[in-house]
């Protein structure tokens, strides 16, 4: 939150400077500016259902884990060892495939905002001098609406990568507001699932002590 507030104070603050200088070079430098925050909100609006995703598999490898070792002697007497580990690295797969897939939009954020910054440069020194040729404005006002449009430009970039963190933490918030949720819930109703029947019959044959030790590998 810090670096954001900073990145916007930033941004505000050189906007001023730069419109007081001189109104339209700092229109025409930052003429891109909505086209840029369009595509980046609709790209950053396609990384939350990643983000859950991701948190979602965590939490399925998570669950494999913990009921793993709280049955650990199940798993060692019935050599299931192998078959926990691929019921683990399944999900941790799945949640490898959504992080990627944020790595990529996050790449494309930052690519496409400094390609957009560059194209400032441009845009800037092309009308700058147009003005400066044609007496219109003098050279130190165009330096100083100029530099002062990009320190805006670079500092909402540099705010960029700070909202993939709270997208993160939103999606975490989420997923505890929705497992308060379903706590109060199950604690109001206090509604639990009985079989009426249970078929099936469960009989110990041939069980020495022997044999039980010699399956723990002792």
């Amino acid at each position: 939150m810090c670096a954001i507030f900073h990145g916007t104070v930033t941004t505000l603050a050189s906007l001023g400077v730069a419109m007081y200088y001189c109104w339209s070079l700092t229109l025409v430098v930052l003429a891109s500016a909505p086209i840029t925050a369009l595509i980046l909100a609709y790209v950053s609006a396609r990384m939350q259902p990643h983000i859950l995703s991701q948190v979602k598999a965590m939490e399925e490898a998570s669950q494999t884990v913990i009921g793993a070792f709280a049955a650990i002697e199940t798993v060692k007497l019935f050599n299931g060892q192998e078959v926990e580990l691929a019921k683990y690295l399944e999900p941790l797969r799945t949640a490898y495939q959504f992080y990627m897939k944020q790595v990529k939009i996050n790449t494309f954020q930052n690519g496409f905002a400094t390609f957009m910054t560059y194209t400032v440069f441009v845009q800037g020194f092309w009308y700058g001098s147009h003005l400066v040729a044609t007496g219109k404005e003098s050279a130190g006002t165009i330096v100083t609406t100029f530099f002062s449009a990009t320190t805006a430009a670079q500092a909402i970039q540099a705010v960029l990568p700070q909202f993939q963190v709270m997208e993160k933490g939103r999606a975490a918030g989420t997923a505890l507001r929705l497992l308060a949720e379903d706590f109060k819930q199950n604690k109001k109703t206090d509604v639990t699932t009985v079989p009426e029947i249970c078929l099936g019959q469960i009989e110990f044959r041939n069980v020495s002590m022997r044999r039980i030790i010699t399956s723990f590998g002792y």
